[in-house]
């Protein structure tokens, strides 16, 4: 199974418990401290609209002796929806767009449909990371405040749904500033205690905001941008696509 394709289901099974039920408890830690969560919201989620970076994935499992790795690019557009194009060890894009239509492009070959609930919790919860949304996180989770000085904040995202727990035991997320720029780190514990090290880097971001902007910054960003970027920019002409979970 390709590392990405773990990843997916794992972190997709853990975040689909979240519509199983509105058992939700009342967050005392966003209300006593709404001020400074809002505030480490703001600085710790991405500022720009459209950007790109690298990242680096870790999957430790409880029984495997040695975690799974992986590596590849993002691109990032508040328009139109995220690629998550993964090169080692294999070369795998995923799309998912703000047109709730999603996609898998394997080996530079032409995209599948991604049909299936894991995959439009996944796209819900990694959407709504990227662009901000902190109305929306914040009615997911418990938010706490887990570091912040100059360069570092780091907050703790804690699953409010009873039903969500089973599945899911926090989300930390750490962005350090440094001379080199910004970086920006996921970590997901499961309810097994199984880890998932998510690292974003070289987080370079476009000229504009605009629409347009996107095309230019993904055709410029990728090696093979028209396997993915179309797909990205005009998800409606590929809906008749067959397919997979």
């Amino acid at each position: 199974m390709r590392i990405v394709s773990l990843f997916i289901i794992i972190l997709s099974s853990c975040l689909s418990l979240f519509t199983i039920a509105d058992n939700k408890i009342p967050s005392k830690t966003n209300k006593e401290n709404k001020g400074d969560i809002n505030e480490a919201l703001e600085h710790i989620l991405p500022d720009h609209c459209i950007f790109s970076g690298n990242f680096n994935q870790l999957k430790q499992l409880a029984k495997l002796p040695v975690p799974l790795s992986s590596s590849g690019q993002l691109l990032f557009s508040c328009h139109h929806g995220l690629i998550w194009k993964s090169i080692k060890p294999f070369n795998e894009d995923l799309i998912y767009t703000l047109k709730n239509t999603h996609f898998r492009v394997i080996d530079n070959n032409g995209p599948i449909a991604l049909d299936g609930l894991q995959h439009q919790y996944l796209a819900k919860f990694l959407l709504n990371l990227l662009s901000s949304d902190t109305e929306s996180i914040q009615k997911d989770f418990d938010i706490s405040l887990d570091q912040s000085n100059r360069n570092t904040t780091a907050i703790n995202l804690s699953p409010t749904n009873t039903y969500a727990k089973k599945g899911l035991n926090s989300i930390n997320i750490k962005k350090t500033v440094t001379e080199a720029g910004d970086k920006l780190t996921i970590n997901i514990m499961d309810s097994k205690q199984q880890t998932t090290n998510i690292n974003i880097f070289n987080i370079n971001n476009a000229k504009n905001d605009s629409k347009d902007e996107m095309n230019f910054f993904c055709q410029a960003f990728f090696s093979q941008p028209e396997n993915i970027c179309p797909i990205l920019s005009s998800p409606q002409q590929y809906t008749d696509i067959k397919p997979s979970n």
